[in-house]
């Protein structure tokens, strides 16, 4: 154990798991007691020395991130979510693949929540219609979405204006790194 697992839950979980293993050891020689009890004594077993072993330090697990609340999930799926409109499914879907154990009866939660947002103006019904698919929405970002969407491509321009792509190599220069031909080979066919 070293000074990082030296927390009170660790602590706790040490010290239980130690009494159990007493209580176990306090079992068993109740049960040798009684045993030599009914078959008479018997010679105490020698006992090893006892030799301190230094266990190997496990590593520290990684750290789990926490998981993401129903409503972050929804949040960033809608705004994933095609600007020209998307159907509950599709956003169903993509919910359930950014919560690792699926959506687990919130499935009904996702349409109420579309109802919700309507009525906020932030979700709009582009095309109405009965059947299985239903209707189709389109997401309406907030100010500060957008204003944050318009930093983070003006930041991406900078950065591919800084760091352009590499040129067309010359006519007549050497496709793979980008030199031009030998000069001995343009001699020779003047001589010639």
């Amino acid at each position: 154990m070293n000074a990082a697992d030296l927390t009170p839950d660790a602590l706790a979980k040490l010290e239980a798991k130690l009494l159990a293993e007493l209580e176990t050891v306090r079992k068993v020689r109740a049960l040798l007691v009684e045993h030599q009890i009914h078959t008479g004594p018997a010679a105490p077993a020698p006992t090893p020395p006892l030799v301190a072993f230094a266990a190997p330090a496990a590593p520290p697990p990684p750290p789990v991130p926490p998981q993401k609340s129903y409503e972050e999930i929804l949040a960033e799926s809608l705004r994933e979510m095609a600007p020209e409109g998307f159907v509950i499914g599709t956003l169903k879907d993509t919910m359930r693949k950014k919560r690792k154990g699926g959506l687990q009866g919130e499935e009904e939660r996702a349409k109420q929540d579309i109802g919700r947002l309507i009525r906020q103006g932030r979700v709009e019904v582009v095309r109405s219609s009965i059947g299985r698919i239903g209707n189709t929405y389109r997401y309406l970002p907030t100010a500060e979405e957008l204003a944050a969407k318009a930093a983070a491509e003006a930041a991406n321009a900078t950065t591919s204006a800084e760091n352009p792509a590499p040129s067309a190599a010359k006519p007549g220069a050497d496709a793979a790194n980008g030199h031009p031909p030998p000069a001995s080979a343009s001699t020779n066919a003047q001589s010639a």
